[in-house]
């Protein structure tokens, strides 16, 4: 309560202060109209379950592609970051 009690300039923006910037986003990762829709083709086939290298041949060749991107480094695609951990 007694955050409310200091004038808005010295106030954070989050709790009422006065904003100093607007935040930006920036466009990564971008797309290809071919990435979406290959995307869009997997999903339409029911392939979104159980997704891994053995069941949907698009996952094996998507972590082949990071791999070489990341100079053939080991490459294993999750469905989350939680999965990840």
């Amino acid at each position: 309560m007694a955050s409310l009690l200091v004038p808005t300039a010295q106030r954070l923006a989050l709790l009422g202060g006065t904003r100093v910037g607007e935040v930006t986003y920036s466009a990564f990762p971008r797309f290809s109209e071919q990435a979406i829709a290959r995307v869009g083709d997997v999903l339409r086939a029911g392939k979104a379950v159980g997704l891994g290298r053995f069941h949907s041949p698009e996952i094996a060749e998507a972590e082949d592609v990071v791999s070489r991107y990341h100079g053939g480094r080991k490459v294993l695609a999750c469905s989350s970051g939680h999965a990840a951990l």
